[in-house]
This record gives C-alpha cells, structure tokens and sequence, in this order.
C-alpha cells in the first residue's frame, strides 16, 4: 500500500447524530432501497479501505454512498485516482455533495444521484464501468439483488475488487479476504474483499 495521506478525521458525531439516524431510518421503507442509511462509523473507514487495498490508481465507487464519507475519505486519505458515490436518496445525495465540497475533493469526487440496479441510468453505468473498486454496505437482500453487478466487475480485465460491509453476498461468491474491523472497540464490522 501506499502512504495514507494525512486528513481531518471523520468524527462519527459529524453528519449522523443518533436523531438524524432515527429520521432517515423511519424513512426507509422496505423494498425502496437497497439498505436504509447508516453511516460507517469514521474510526473504521482507514480498515475498510486497507482491507481493499486502495491505491491511488483505483477509481472507487461506493454503491449506496450515503452522506459519501467512503468515497471522500478514498481519495481524500488513500489518494484514490477518483471516488463516486451512488445513492438513491435526495436528501442523502444532498449531504453528500455537501461532505464533498466541506472537504475539498470535488475535483476528484461525484456523487451521482441514481440507482445502481438501473442498467438504463447512463451516468450509473460509466461509473460502474470505471471502477476498480466497488464498496457497499448493503443488507443481504440488496447484495444478492446486486450479486451478478459484483460478477460482472470482478471478471472485467485489470485488477478489480469488491468490499462488502455488514453482510457477505450469496455463497457462490468466495471472500479473498475478511476481517472484522474495530473488533478491539466492541463495535465490530464485518469485511468481505472479493477479487
């Protein structure tokens, strides 16, 4: 890996008070998404990505950005060529670009309003065929609805891969590797690199 590039931290408290969660979440309704939002905890974001083995040649595209802080925090701290974030919600895509703009990485940051299993969406499609890296941090049935995307991205030529946090997609796909992040924190994360 390369050097991480030095950054504010993502405080956990920053843009996901536990109101504002309890608001998105009473929103949410099954079948209107592929997950309700939850921001991965900042303290995790520097595990997840090393996991993935960022570089600054990737292009990352996470699906489900929510606020964008894992696209942000990709090339803002890994030095990531590019990051998009896709998302379904106005109001998180709203937040989103707000994070991108507060911290400076809108050169280098989209985030696209729009839903990842639209094979009918353009802009979705060129990010999709752009990235090296897919992240997610899905529930289990939108990875299995996003199973053949993930399929589709690991046989592309070049060097691709997947992470999938919280929950592993359906069994024919086989982890690289796996980890549990802020497994010392009590908080712990599950990891799942595909490649």
């Amino acid at each position: 890996h390369g050097m991480k590039k030095s950054c504010a931290p993502w405080p956990d408290s920053e843009s996901d008070s536990e109101e504002e969660e309890d608001a998105l979440g009473r929103m949410w309704l099954e079948g209107d998404s592929l997950a309700p939002y939850v921001g991965t905890p900042g303290g995790l974001l520097d595990g997840a990505l090393d996991l993935a083995e960022v570089t600054s040649s990737d292009v990352v595209v996470d699906l489900g950005c929510g606020d964008g802080r894992l696209a942000i925090w990709a090339v803002a701290r890994f030095d990531a060529a590019a990051a998009v974030g896709i998302e379904v919600d106005e109001d998180l895509v709203r937040r989103a670009q707000a994070n991108v703009e507060a911290r400076g990485v809108q050169g280098r940051v989209r985030i696209i309003h729009g839903d990842v299993a639209s094979i009918d969406d353009a802009d979705v499609q060129r990010a999709l065929d752009e990235a090296t890296v897919l992240t997610m941090f899905l529930l289990p049935e939108g990875l299995a609805d996003l199973a053949p995307l993930i399929r589709r991205h690991l046989r592309r030529p070049g060097r691709r891969r997947a992470l999938c946090l919280g929950w592993r997609p359906p069994d024919d796909l086989v982890a690289a590797k796996t980890a549990t992040l802020g497994d010392d924190s009590g908080a712990g994360l599950d990891a799942y690199v595909y490649q």
